[in-house]
């Protein structure tokens, strides 16, 4: 009897243990209105990235944040609030205006179709994949157009104050006008070193006599600079490659730096002029302030449209703790 018993009972515990192991794996993590989230949607989603949250651009491949898998989860949640919402008011943008941002912004990278193709598919996104990601996209900028950015009123004291209160943001970097001449060596050959900078001494003791650095330039130099004198025009001097900065901090204006070796040549440079960085004038940069202004309502009004937005819709955040959902 007894091993009727244990015979029956080892499948149906099998059984019940196979059932329980499936109830953990497509447990419910979220609740959002009348829509759930499971943890295999989750971790599905976590690990292919399918808000594209954590993707570099995929033309740009310009890096963005990594986020946890509990982050990503309140993403999720905020996704499906807001896809809600955009199916209650009936939001919707046609196959033309998608179409035109794509091109808009295929034209903006200067890409061919084909070109453009070919960077979508470097990250892994087939072109309907694409267009559905603008198509969210835009449906998402149009309800927040609708709910927020048409309340944003910059106004002429604000952007007047910014610019008062940020000068840094708008003053030009110290500039700094620069001749160089350069005399080639073969990297690691001492007696090719020897000539070189032998050849770049003279240089520089004929200018230090009264000759112009411009005309023994065009006709020592190395460098593609050879044809102009050398002249390698006006830069902040962290634009500079940094043995150059180096070289130009210590000097005052007509100036030239010892001769030195960097990679395979001699160089020589002459600090020909310098100027002070200055406030750029408010109209030249009225509209990125305003630009600048707008966006950061925007952000502040989004955030608050949204937290009023969850408010108001029921949402169970259950992963931290699968027996007391968090509200």
């Amino acid at each position: 009897m007894r091993s009727r018993a244990t015979s029956f009972l080892l499948p149906l515990l099998a059984v019940l243990g196979l059932l329980l192991s499936s109830e953990v794996v497509d447990r419910i993590v979220a609740v959002v209105g009348n829509e759930v989230v499971t943890e295999r949607e989750l971790d599905a989603a976590y690990s292919s990235d399918l808000l594209g949250l954590m993707r570099p651009d995929p033309i740009t491949s310009e890096p963005v944040q990594t986020l946890t898998r509990e982050q990503y989860l309140e993403q999720m949640i905020n996704h499906l609030v807001i896809a809600q919402e955009v199916k209650r008011q009936g939001v919707t943008v046609d196959a033309l205006e998608v179409e035109r941002t794509i091109d808009r912004k295929r034209e903006s990278l200067g890409l061919s179709e084909e070109d453009f193709v070919k960077a979508l598919s470097a990250q892994g996104l087939t072109m309907d994949q694409y267009r559905e990601m603008i198509r969210s996209q835009l449906i998402n900028l149009r309800l927040v157009g609708m709910e927020v950015r048409g309340e944003i009123d910059v106004t002429e004291e604000e952007i007047a104050a910014f610019y008062r209160q940020r000068p840094e943001l708008f003053t030009r970097k110290d500039q700094v006008k620069v001749r160089h001449m350069m005399v080639g060596l073969v990297v690691g050959d001492a007696e090719s070193e020897a000539k070189a900078r032998a050849k770049m001494e003279a240089a520089r003791a004929e200018v230090a006599a009264g000759a112009s650095f411009s005309d023994v330039a065009a006709r020592v130099s190395m460098a593609p600079t050879a044809a102009s004198g050398g002249d390698l025009g006006w830069f902040a001097i962290d634009e500079l490659m940094p043995e150059f900065q180096d070289q130009v901090k210590g000097l005052a204006v007509g100036q030239m730096s010892p001769v030195f070796v960097q990679g395979p040549g001699v160089h020589l440079i002459l600090l020909e002029d310098s100027k002070k960085g200055e406030l750029r004038p408010l109209a030249e940069v009225h509209d990125p302030i305003r630009d600048l202004l707008f966006q950061q309502e925007a952000m502040e009004r989004y955030d608050l449209w949204l937290e009023r937005l969850k408010a108001r819709t029921h949402i169970e955040n259950r992963l931290a703790s699968p027996e007391e959902p968090k509200p």
